[in-house]
């Protein structure tokens, strides 16, 4: 159901004359060396959202497992 959604979305956009961009692997990993979430300057709004880092990381740890869904690439 998930992907017949984003499917849908997807060439409705494109139907509409959007461009959908899909970032490379290098282009990811330099994102993510910029201002992804395991930098430094992060812990404290780790902290003040879930009082605590190891909560986070269990979200990052969730976010990690296939439980199913997937959408197009």
């Amino acid at each position: 159901m998930a992907r017949q959604a984003a499917l849908y979305c997807q060439r409705g956009l494109l139907r509409n004359g959007a461009t959908i961009y899909y970032t490379s692997a290098d282009e990811m990993a330099a994102w993510q060396e910029i201002g992804g979430y395991q930098r430094r300057e992060w812990h404290a709004t780790k902290v003040a959202l879930l009082g605590k880092v190891s909560a986070f990381d269990a979200f990052v740890a969730a976010t990690q497992v296939n439980n199913g869904p997937t959408f197009p690439t």
